[in-house]
């Protein structure tokens, strides 16, 4: 039976419609015939028609009104002007394929509800299976089967009846948020089954489709911390703190993240943030509580074992305290300190520059002027380091930046004046000592080393001649050290140029007083005193006079002498007293340097100056030993003194061959670049 059209009347229907029509009597269907059509014309004519033909137009229109009633496809609605109609009601039923297939699917449905109510989704299922071959394309069937499979726990069978439900019907917002979660149940019975992989799927899944659920992505992190994929996990969270910015639980969740990882740091910050969001987070408070707990305790087992000498031990911990805790200040200052101790000198510097950073550069904080004077004292002992590696032009550069931050320590501007005596430039090296001395004039070791270099002065005046200035130069440096004697023979040298005898054989006398065993006097001590013999000039009434002068002047510097010794004896106990505590960092009290290390002490200066001479000996006996014989007609002592030129020899006898070290501090600058 084809569909949409109407149910065949019976047999009898169609005989006693028959019957109806027989009962026209034969002159009534002529008059039909030829009275139908010419009835309008009659009346448009104006002629006024037969009774008779009134009586038959009459009849035919009720006919026909009852034919087109019968033929109805929808409902047939009886009237009371329709013949028989308690008959028809009762004998012709109009009905349709699609009407009967939708009552049958909604019976099936009333049914399966029915049967689900009582528990038994079993057959709850079958019924709506038969409702669905019948009417495959109902929404609420797929539903009604996809709780039954729910509530049996066919996940499965369930997603597949929501997946058919979202197709059929896309923009209904509840068909999505139950398929949702109908994954996100399936997941978390494979999470408790550890299925780990199966269960990210499905959580997945869920989180797709209903981002805004903050469930679904914790459950993924969930499965991907469980299988040690630590990147994505972060990465998951990431994304969602770049979607929402204001949720101090995503923060929470991260900084458990990075506490699982063991990366305390970003943990911290992270707790931080939810702390600034929601300030009366109970979670956060106690977490950060934690934090700050395990950092204080971390340090103080770095106090203790650099107290009994473990240093690196006590680097691993403090190390450990500062990611705990990074907003410390105090916690870098130690590390610092620490890194200074194993000459670590930029890690140390990077911990004292972060300390000064995260007190704000706030001058009044104590924090931050413990912070700068310990990078101070860092960059001076980098800077001694430099030096003792022969990088003197880094060291000078590293002794500048100490001094921009502290301008009133004098060990700073000594030790900067050593790196410009090595570098040659000796008129910065007398600026930088001559502050020195304004700021101590009582010190001993600043005098010798202004009494250096006058001396050098004194030298480089002598070999160009100019014998008044080397004079005033070799003077000053007399009176500044006046415990060497070769600074009397180089001035008793210049007097003896200029003709002041009695000036040179004073000097002469005090050199041999002060340094008896010196063989450089002789030469000199024959043209003073011809015909005398060392011994005797020494008795005689002017040798007296002369030891007594220079022994008056030892005297005299004596005192500064012993003022330097006291003043550096004071600081060694101060210090002493400060680390017999159990304070590991001692407070720096005004602009008193603990621990100043320097680069060149006394002796250091005369090493050098002893070595450039013994050089510059060897360099003329051996040009004396390979002079060529009398025959010889071509240039001698040229050609033997190869690169020995004035200038050269000034060198090596002023300081340890500058002329030879300055090409040595270009390798290492070329080797440290």
């Amino acid at each position: 039976m084809p569909i949409n059209t109407p149910v065949k009347l019976s047999l009898e229907n169609e005989r006693g419609n028959e019957e109806e029509k027989s009962a026209v009597t034969t002159p009534q269907a002529a008059l039909i015939k030829f009275v139908e059509p010419h009835s309008d014309s009659d009346e448009n004519n104006g002629e006024e028609p037969s009774l008779l033909s009134r009586e038959v137009t009459k009849e035919i229109r009720k006919r026909r009104k009852t034919i087109v009633n019968s033929f109805r496809l929808a409902e047939l609605v009886p009237t009371t002007n329709t013949p028989h109609s308690n008959y028809r009601r009762k004998s012709i039923v109009v009905l349709t394929t699609e009407t009967v297939i939708d009552a049958k699917a909604e019976q099936h449905f009333t049914e399966g509800l029915a049967v689900a109510e009582l528990e038994d989704h079993n057959q709850a299922i079958t019924s709506y299976n038969k409702a669905i071959s019948l009417k495959p394309d109902i929404v609420k069937n797929y539903i009604a089967r996809g709780e039954s499979y729910l509530q049996i726990c066919d996940f499965h069978s369930a997603i597949l009846n929501f997946k058919k439900a979202c197709i059929l019907d896309p923009d209904n917002d509840f068909t999505y948020s139950r398929l949702a979660f109908l994954y996100f149940l399936q997941g978390q019975c494979l999470f408790d089954e550890k299925l780990y992989s199966e269960a990210l799927e499905s959580f997945s899944r869920a989180a797709e489709m209903k981002p805004e659920v903050i469930g679904y992505h914790t459950r993924s992190v969930a499965c991907l911390a469980a299988l040690q994929r630590h990147g994505e996990c972060l990465a998951l969270v990431n994304k969602r703190l770049e979607e929402e910015t204001e949720n101090p639980d995503l923060f929470i969740m991260r900084a458990r993240l990075h506490e699982l990882f063991r990366n305390s740091t970003l943990c911290y910050y992270d707790v931080k943030d939810a702390l600034a969001l929601a300030p009366d987070n109970t979670e956060a408070k106690t977490l950060m509580a934690s934090l700050e707990k395990r950092a204080k305790e971390s340090r103080q087992q770095a106090i203790q074992l650099h107290l009994v000498g473990k240093v690196k031990e006590a680097l691993s911990k403090i190390s450990i305290a500062i990611e705990t805790n990074p907003s410390m200040a105090e916690y870098h200052i130690f590390r610092g300190s620490l890194h200074r101790r194993m000459s670590d000198f930029n890690a140390a510097i990077d911990d004292y520059l972060l300390a000064m950073d995260k007190t704000d550069h706030d001058e009044s904080n104590k924090t931050y002027k413990e912070a700068q004077r310990q990078l101070l004292l860092c960059y001076n002992d980098f800077a001694v380091e430099c030096f003792r590696k022969e990088f003197y032009d880094e060291a000078v550069v590293l002794l500048n930046k100490a001094i921009k931050g502290e301008k009133k320590e004098k060990g700073l501007y000594i030790n900067r004046g050593d790196c410009f005596f090595r570098l040659n430039e000796l008129h910065f090296a007398l600026s930088d000592y001559q502050q020195a001395l304004e700021m101590d004039s009582s010190d001993w070791s600043v005098r010798c080393r202004l009494s250096i270099v006058y001396n050098e002065f004194g030298i480089l005046e002598y070999y160009d001649r100019h014998y008044l200035e080397a004079i005033d130069h070799l003077t000053t440096c007399i009176q500044y050290n006046p415990r060497i004697g070769a600074y009397f023979l180089s001035r008793a040298r210049a007097r003896y140029m200029i003709e002041d005898l009695d000036g040179a054989r004073y000097d002469v006398l005090v050199s041999l007083y002060l340094d008896p065993e010196n063989k450089e006097v002789v030469s000199i001590f024959s043209r003073l005193f011809p015909g005398r013999s060392i011994t005797d000039v020494m008795k005689s009434h002017m040798g007296i006079t002369a030891a007594r002068q220079a022994e008056a002047s030892i005297r005299d510097t004596n005192s500064y002498q012993e003022l330097s010794q006291h003043a550096s004896g004071a600081k060694n106990s101060e210090a002493a007293a400060r680390f017999s505590g159990k304070s590991i960092l001692p407070p720096i009290c005004g602009s008193v340097f603990p621990e100043m290390r320097v680069c060149m002490e006394e002796q250091d200066f005369h090493i050098n100056i002893i070595k450039g001479k013994k050089k510059a000996t060897k360099l003329v006996h051996k040009t004396l030993s390979t002079r060529q014989d009398l025959t010889f007609k071509g240039p001698r002592v040229q050609s033997t003194l190869t690169g020995l030129t004035v200038a050269t020899e000034r060198s090596v006898v002023k300081f340890d061959g500058l002329t030879e070290k300055r090409t040595k501090d270009q390798k290492a600058l070329a080797h440290l670049a």
